[in-house]
C-alpha cells in the first residue's frame, strides 16, 4: 500500500498552505489541500483513545 501524498506529507511538516497549494498545482485560496488531505491526517494522529490504556493481549 502506498504511503500518504505529498500534500498530507507536507501538512504533517508545517508546511504553510501555500506551500501546500504551490505544491499541488492548486490556486493559493483554495480549501481543498488542508480539508481534505492534511486535516484527515493530522486528525488521525490526535485520536484521543490512544492514551487509554488497552489490558489483555488482543484489544477489541
Amino acid at each position: 500500500m502506498a504511503g500518504p501524498g505529498g500534500a498530507t506529507d507536507l501538512g504533517l511538516a508545517d508546511a504553510t498552505d501555500e506551500e501546500i497549494a504551490d505544491a499541488g498545482r492548486w490556486r493559493k485560496d483554495s480549501p481543498i489541500p488542508r480539508r481534505d488531505y492534511v486535516r484527515p491526517a493530522r486528525d488521525a494522529k490526535r485520536d484521543p483513545f490512544s492514551k487509554v490504556p488497552v489490558h489483555g493481549e488482543q484489544a477489541l
